[in-house]
């Protein structure tokens, strides 16, 4: 009925809402594997067979980037549409509800990245730096960065991390929160349309398909 509806529509953004509380408290669960993980194995193999089998040949390279791309924001966003349909039709909300909200969280990236500049920032503040201190800084730091910091002074590492930060921010924070809103005013309008969860695995799919491909 309507007022089902229109009650799955407020229980989704309550949904929305615990789940960034979720991800500033506690962040990923060690416990559970996450998305970009799986989108990740799925464009390296993808990828890998491509670069290994037709390296020399541009055309074939070409097409299989846009099928690999197509497909990996495709099947993003249809299970993504998947769970959504089945919270909003179900009369049991609870298991499609919580697989949206560990969604949602998952899509979100707050305290992995705090918790990661954190960690470098104490490390690189604290009295002695030893080398074997300094191997360990400079591991953290490569993790979140893109560009080589082997040969960086601890004032570079520093430097580096806080702008990690800044940058990832957007493809962490900023940018999914955006289209998880988008997701949830559409949801209003249509179930059919695309959503909160649809929308934010899709984003995680492109920015991890930038990361991989796009380098």
């Amino acid at each position: 009925s309507a007022l089902d509806v229109q009650l799955a529509e407020i229980n989704l953004f309550l949904i929305f809402l615990g789940s960034i509380g979720f991800d500033l408290l506690i962040g990923d669960p060690r416990f559970l594997i996450h998305p970009v993980q799986i989108i990740g194995f799925y464009i390296k193999k993808i990828s890998g067979y491509l670069i290994n089998n037709f390296g020399g040949n541009k055309k074939i390279l070409f097409w299989g980037g846009l099928i690999v791309s197509i497909s990996t924001i495709g099947i993003s966003f249809s299970l993504g549409k998947l769970i959504e349909l089945s919270y909003m039709q179900s009369r049991n909300h609870f298991f499609s509800g919580l697989l949206i909200f560990f969604g949602l969280s998952s899509c979100i990236a707050t305290k992995g990245l705090i918790a990661s500049v954190q960690e470098i920032t104490e490390l690189i503040e604290s009295k002695e730096i030893s080398n074997q201190k300094k191997k360990i800084i400079k591991t953290k730091v490569q993790r979140i960065v893109s560009r080589d910091v082997s040969s960086s002074s601890t004032e570079h590492l520093l430097r580096a991390s806080t702008e990690s930060l800044t940058e990832n921010s957007v493809d962490g924070v900023f940018g999914p929160l955006f289209w998880i809103f988008i997701g949830i005013i559409f949801m209003k309008f249509s179930i059919f349309l695309p959503g909160p969860l649809s929308l934010g695995f899709s984003y995680k799919a492109i920015s991890t398909l930038d990361s991989m491909i796009g380098y």
